[in-house]
């Protein structure tokens, strides 16, 4: 699928603080999946023809453009283009996740029904299955490394371990759509709690770093949308993005003699921005 120039579709993009799912507006009910599309455009001349948000009408006319991007997957996946292919199973993920989103609306808020409906169940495997897919096309091998439990015997022997567990400020708040990603983040911190005290009898200190907004390249994307980045800002009382170095040197303190009495600590390093209201 031919893409657009994005940073100037974002641009000429209105600004309004809602979730009219009718408008796609910086600010609005589609700022969510700005940084995951390559293109503005499907999403636009989709909005364009939106006849309702009932499943009936919403699931297929989403399904419809993830279908498209599948299809150019599939078909760069035969020629061997593997990092197109991965691309394309990304778009579509992202697709068929905007077609799994609740509907009706009433009042700008997404009202779930206590069942998923048949297809909307059918979009979500799908996008289940495109995940699945693009991470099998990812570049490198796909390690897990369990150092609480397999690299225990290593930190028993140091007589002075120190395990740090990295989760983030979502451990302890919330936003629409990254409900998953919180409740992993706050296992991360319960785990962290816990090992604290069940090392703590071998000298080994367990604390987590929950990092803020940090410029890396993974935020890049959506730092050049400037209704996010202002967004951002405004919600972090030090009026400013973290660093990557920042970061290290908070798990360097961590890691050192002068934390040797901090263990099952969660350290947020967000420039305030898990203080505010």
């Amino acid at each position: 699928m031919a893409t657009s120039n994005k940073t100037e579709m974002l641009a000429k993009l209105p600004v309004r603080a809602d979730e009219d799912p009718f408008v796609v507006a910086i600010g609005g009910f589609y700022r969510r999946w700005f940084n995951l599309v390559d293109d503005l455009q499907p999403m636009l001349d989709t909005v364009a023809t939106l006849k309702g948000t009932e499943d009936e009408d919403w699931v297929p006319a989403w399904s419809a453009v993830a279908a498209r991007y599948e299809k150019d997957a599939e078909s760069a996946l035969k020629r061997g283009d593997r990092e197109t292919a991965r691309n394309g199973f990304i778009q579509a993920k992202t697709y068929y996740s905007l077609a799994r989103f609740p509907a009706p609306y009433h009042s700008g808020s997404p009202i779930c029904p206590p069942t998923m409906s048949k297809i909307k169940a059918e979009s979500y495997n799908k996008y289940l299955d495109c995940f699945r897919r693009a991470t099998e096309l990812r570049e490198g091998s796909h390690e897990v490394v369990r150092v609480a439990r397999d690299g225990f015997a290593l930190l028993q022997a140091s007589k002075r371990g120190s395990l740090i567990n990295i989760a983030s400020i979502m451990a302890h708040r919330g936003l629409r759509q990254l409900a998953a990603y919180s409740a992993t983040k706050g296992a991360i911190t319960a785990l962290t709690r816990g090992l604290a005290v069940e090392y703590a009898p071998y000298n080994i200190r367990v604390n987590a770093l929950c990092p803020g907004f940090v410029e890396t390249a993974l935020t890049a994307r959506a730092l050049k949308n400037p209704g996010i980045q202002k967004a951002l800002i405004d919600s972090t009382p030090l009026r400013r993005f973290g660093l990557p170095e920042e970061i290290a040197k908070a798990a360097l303190f961590l890691a050192s003699d002068e934390a040797s009495y901090v263990t099952g600590a969660e350290l947020a390093v967000d420039g305030g921005m898990s203080a505010g209201l």
